[in-house]
């Protein structure tokens, strides 16, 4: 036998979903101020192939919504490891939490120059006003597949700690 409240329960827990995406998204906002940070980072390798994989970045958040993150990174491989690398890209804020998303060029040295671009997302969260402790996963295509097995798409994925150095 057929519910005959069957729509109306349909339509109230539609409106509820609606209602809580509308609540949450009005709340996300691009932050007020343009901010600058110094961005310590690792790679997952330096977990499962005890390869000191590190990097620096400076990053630039915009109250636009913009940001621009130059960056070096570098790694303890037998043939060297140096990727020096910029992402741009969308931020949107929410508390203090940070969501991005954007694109990354650059150039990776090993035996030669190669390049590199690749697609990526942040998600970061401020545990203070001056620190705060991230997560990025990227996509990217390398130059470098050789060393690879000739596969030039990699995922890659990294954690960083965050210090803002001003508003």
């Amino acid at each position: 036998m057929k519910n005959p409240n069957t729509p109306l329960i349909i339509s109230a827990t539609i409106a509820l979903i609606l209602m809580s995406v509308i609540r949450c998204t009005a709340q996300i906002h691009h932050q007020d101020e343009d901010r600058f940070s110094i961005q310590l980072t690792t790679d997952n390798c330096i977990f499962t192939d005890n390869i000191f994989y590190a990097g620096v970045e400076l990053q630039a958040e915009f109250s636009n919504g913009i940001y621009v993150r130059p960056q070096i990174h570098f790694a303890d491989l037998e043939d060297g490891y140096l990727e020096t690398s910029a992402g741009i890209g969308y931020n949107l804020a929410y508390n203090r939490w940070n969501y991005k998303a954007g694109v990354k060029l650059g150039l990776i040295n090993r035996d030669a120059t190669y390049p590199i671009i690749g697609v990526e997302a942040n998600l970061e969260y401020h545990i203070t006003d001056t620190i705060g402790i991230g997560l990025r996963a990227s996509l990217d295509k390398r130059g470098d597949a050789d060393f690879y097995d000739g596969n030039s798409w990699q995922y890659n994925s990294q954690c960083y700690l965050k210090f803002i150095l001003g508003k």
